[in-house]
């Protein structure tokens, strides 16, 4: 893997966060430093040779990585840091924003974790040690007995810690996309959480206390996937669940669980959505992957285990729903009319967004987990072509 996380930033002089900003902004671009269309936030620098040097900043902290010679790196720090009057430090690239970070000595993967967040958290709701561990972060019967619930509804004190919690674990899933359906449900019900609510809470940490050090591991592993799935009207009012994931490097870099907005009456149509989810985060990502620029082998190829949403996504037929209609367009413009991406069926058995749509049994949830998080590769089998309806 030729990408190398270099030096960790961070500013060190006593001035005015806008202003440094400010600063920052400017001397970048003086070093022909771009901000991306997709992120302002995300700067890149391109070399005629096709290399770079990419520098995420937030706030006051920013990362290095890099795609080019030593030397060339390392010139780029000594003018920016010039440039700034030393009002930078430069660190190893072990951690940002609370995240950790290894990469292996071969430099043949990355490894991304929050064990140390998280395990500040835990020193913090589990002082005492008793907090029971689990190996998957909800149990089988979350979503019924939510539907069912009829547990005390928590204090003010107790809510005030529910909410804290939550917040805690909104940040943790951003990384541990293993707590994502989880954490989605629990979030869900901040406005009047329960006894019941607060059990759920108890269990994902309970689940993270004995899975701290898994983070997601990046092999280098070129092709970019996407897969999607729908839990047909499953929640409490009767929408259903999307979920999708993007999957790049041996690992997924987008993942999602979401209440659909709308309630459908089939499961294709519940299907069709959450499709074109997918697609708005595949194109998202093809966008931030251009301004890198990286050269993606299209069509990109988006994974669905239902047919009849297959067959809707690749041929002009009709929907009855307006919505739907426009949701069928959409994913078309990008299928049919500019074929950047192509939509395949798969079994539900090898459909990794599945992960993000119900509450799995141990074996299927850490196979899921492996192939999403720690770069275990996915059956050649699943992508076998499969026949969809005429």
């Amino acid at each position: 893997m030729l990408i190398r996380p270099g030096c960790q930033v961070a500013l060190t002089a006593s001035i005015p966060l806008q202003i440094w900003e400010e600063l920052l902004r400017k001397h970048l671009t003086s070093l022909r430093s771009k901000p991306t269309s997709a992120d302002p936030c995300l700067y890149v620098k391109h070399f005629p040779d096709g290399t770079w040097i990419l520098m995420p900043i937030y706030v006051d902290d920013g990362l290095v990585s890099f795609m080019c010679d030593v030397a060339v790196y390392e010139k780029f720090a000594a003018d920016l840091t010039a440039l700034l009057d030393g009002r930078i430090k430069w660190g190893p690239a072990d951690e940002f924003l609370q995240m950790d970070i290894l990469q292996s000595s071969d430099r043949s993967t990355v490894s991304v974790s929050m064990e140390s967040y998280i395990r500040s958290a835990l020193a913090t709701l589990d002082s005492d040690g008793k907090l029971k561990t689990y190996s998957t972060a909800a149990e089988g019967d979350i979503l019924k007995r939510m539907s069912t619930d009829t547990s005390r509804v928590l204090t003010p004190s107790e809510k005030s810690e529910y909410l804290h919690a939550v917040g805690m674990l909104g940040y943790i899933r951003k990384l541990r996309c293993d707590i994502e359906y989880a954490t989605s449900l629990v979030a869900s019900r901040v406005q009047a959480p329960t006894a019941y609510d607060a059990q759920c809470v108890n269990r994902i940490f309970g689940y993270l206390k004995g899975s701290a050090s898994i983070g997601r591991t990046f092999n280098g592993d070129p092709v970019l996937r996407g897969f999607s799935d729908a839990d047909f009207g499953n929640a409490p009012d009767g929408r259903s669940y999307s979920g999708h994931v993007v999957m790049l490097g041996g690992s997924a870099i987008v993942a999602r669980t979401r209440k659909q907005s709308v309630a459908t009456t089939a499961t294709a149509d519940s299907e069709l959505l959450a499709l074109g989810a997918l697609v708005r985060s595949m194109d998202e990502t093809l966008v931030t992957l251009g301004n890198l620029g990286v050269n993606v082998q299209t069509p990109v190829e988006l994974y669905c285990d239902n047919s009849a949403t297959v067959l809707a996504a690749t041929t002009l037929s009709a929907r009855k729903s307006r919505h739907l209609a426009n949701q069928a367009a959409y994913v078309r413009e990008h299928t049919l009319s500019s074929r950047s991406m192509r939509v395949n069926l798969i079994g539900t058995k090898h459909n990794l967004a599945d992960f993000f749509t119900k509450a799995l049994g141990r074996d299927d949830f850490l196979r899921f987990r492996s192939q999403l998080m720690e770069g275990r590769p996915v059956s050649p089998h699943a992508f076998a072509p499969r026949m969809t309806r005429k």
